[in-house]
């Protein structure tokens, strides 16, 4: 919960949509850092990687379909979809 204060602010500060590109490159960074390393210490790195890519994802994306959805370029529906989804209530395929 602590990282999603400042994620919070700086999608507020540099724009949603950038925080959720850079959420995605720091994630696919610790999906490569496992692949190609096998120590504990590198397993670790890329875990905290891991938790920082969906700091940085998890408020974000749902203000930013909150966003979408108020400028009716997606349908309110979706939103509830992606909430339940984000809480493990739903899954969808």
């Amino acid at each position: 919960m602590v990282g999603l204060l400042p994620a919070g602010y700086l999608a507020d500060k540099i724009g949603r949509l950038k925080v959720l590109t850079l959420s995605s490159l720091i994630i696919a960074t610790s999906f490569l850092i496992l692949i190609l390393f096998r120590s504990f210490l590198v397993f670790s790195l890329a875990e905290l990687l891991y938790g920082i890519g969906l700091a940085l994802n998890s408020g974000t994306l749902v203000s930013y379909i909150t966003d979408l959805q108020e400028q009716n370029k997606i349908a309110p529906d979706y939103l509830k979809l992606k909430i339940l989804h984000l809480f493990g209530l739903l899954w969808l395929d």
